[in-house]
């Protein structure tokens, strides 16, 4: 699932995060975060999933076009590659 420049700017506020400390977390410029959540111009594929890689380590869930924010002490979903 692909995410919007929406998404990431609201995202990075419930958290709390500036872009520069998003584009820490993500391991890209924060040029190309404030470019991407002003739609000046729309990262590679590799830095967009790297950000919402990122903010979902940091404790976003994206559900379509919502995004939450899990709480602390909730665990995150088991996939395949963690099991339960």
């Amino acid at each position: 699932m692909m995410i919007c420049p929406e998404q990431v700017r609201a995202a990075r506020k419930l958290l709390g995060l500036s872009q520069r400390d998003l584009a820490l977390l993500a391991g890209v410029s924060e040029d190309s975060i404030r470019r991407f959540e002003d739609r000046a111009r729309m990262p590679w594929g590799a830095s967009v999933a790297a950000i919402k890689r990122a903010l979902e380590d940091a404790g976003i869930e994206f559900l379509g076009g919502l995004i939450v924010r899990r709480r602390p002490d909730e665990a995150s979903p088991p996939n395949e590659e963690t099991g339960p």
